[in-house]
């Protein structure tokens, strides 16, 4: 089981957006446009990549996802897409930077202020 956030519930350091777009080729920034599908997996292989496979923080709180009834993730041929995707992108990054691991958990309900 890999880590891996989708991008609609996620935060990150904002030097990872100006990576994504620097770390990919054009080639493969056209095909997740193209298929309005695949910016999540892209955005976990430029992260995972650039920490040398750090995995993601889980934030625990109340999120209800919309996209669960309708949605491009239920079209009859999305594992298949989800799957050509992955394919591309270790071709793209010549690895699999996503790492296995348990993950990192913190609880956003509890008090904590800085």
């Amino acid at each position: 089981l890999y880590n891996i956030v989708l991008t609609k519930c996620c935060f990150m350091h904002r030097d990872f957006l100006g990576a994504y777009f620097s770390s990919l080729s054009r080639e493969m920034l056209s095909y997740v446009d193209e298929h309005r599908n695949c910016e999540d997996l892209a955005m976990q292989f430029v992260v995972s990549n650039a920490t040398g496979g750090v995995p993601p923080v889980w934030v625990q709180a109340r999120f209800q996802d919309r996209g669960t009834h309708s949605g491009i993730s239920q079209g009859k041929d999305h594992e298949r897409e989800r799957s050509q995707c992955v394919t591309r992108l270790v071709k793209e990054f010549g690895r699999l930077p996503l790492t296995v691991t348990s993950h990192k958990a913190i609880d956003a309900r509890a008090a904590w202020w800085f």
